[in-house]
């Protein structure tokens, strides 16, 4: 993994995804909550540490699923996410699917969604997080991995998600600059200004103007 995985990695993660999600999240500390793809368990240590207590999380990976059971928690298992899903309809409150869904094939990606949506408990949710194609610099992070299959734009994200069976669809960009410091002060004037400039740039060309620039969709 690129992740130096220390404690002070959990706890940033911890922090970041309080802020990100703050509005997203069950009220409910008992809800059912599955966590696709967990890697190395930074979204379950923010869970755990919110007080949640009824969370699972999946991961083909055994060596990320160890990584799990040692730093974070042992609510972790190998599995394949398609195989895991099935028979488990209205099962979940929450589902969290981070950097899963470019990995998986074009022709599979859209099971995958309605196996997720299958899952859910009325009025359930499903938060994942992409790569965003409209970002100035999406080809870094579409070719970055060599297991990447497929990126998104808000537009066929939210095409993808509608066909699953989806129809609240909330977009947000991932990027979040919560430390108050001149050097986050300084960045967030610059990203203003660099955003300004690409919208202005789509503009030009007549292409449909993204809201999000962010180098990831959630």
């Amino acid at each position: 993994s690129a992740n130096s995985l220390t404690a002070a990695e959990y706890e940033n993660a911890a922090e970041y995804f309080g802020a990100l999600y703050k509005d997203h999240m069950p009220e409910n500390r008992d809800a059912a909550i599955l966590d696709v793809g967990c890697g190395g368990g930074h979204f379950l240590y923010f869970l755990e540490k919110a007080g949640y207590r009824n969370y699972q999380g999946i991961d083909i990976s055994s060596q990320q699923v160890e990584v799990c059971r040692t730093k974070v928690t042992q609510r972790v298992e190998v599995a394949d996410a398609f195989q895991f899903l099935a028979g488990k309809e209205q099962t979940y409150d929450l589902i969290v699917a981070h950097d899963v869904v470019e990995h998986i094939p074009k022709d599979k990606v859209l099971l995958f969604v309605k196996q997720i949506f299958a899952a859910l408990k009325e009025g359930g949710s499903l938060i994942v997080r992409v790569p965003n194609m409209s970002n100035p610099l999406a080809a870094h992070g579409r070719y970055i991995d060599l297991t990447h299959e497929i990126g998104f734009t808000e537009r066929s994200l939210c095409q993808l998600l509608f066909v699953g069976g989806f129809r609240a669809i909330h977009l947000i960009g991932a990027l979040l600059i919560s430390r108050r410091t001149f050097r986050s002060y300084l960045r967030r004037i610059f990203l203003g200004l660099y955003y300004a400039w690409v919208r202005f740039l789509y503009y030009a060309q007549d292409f449909s103007v993204p809201r999000i620039l962010d180098h990831n969709l959630v």
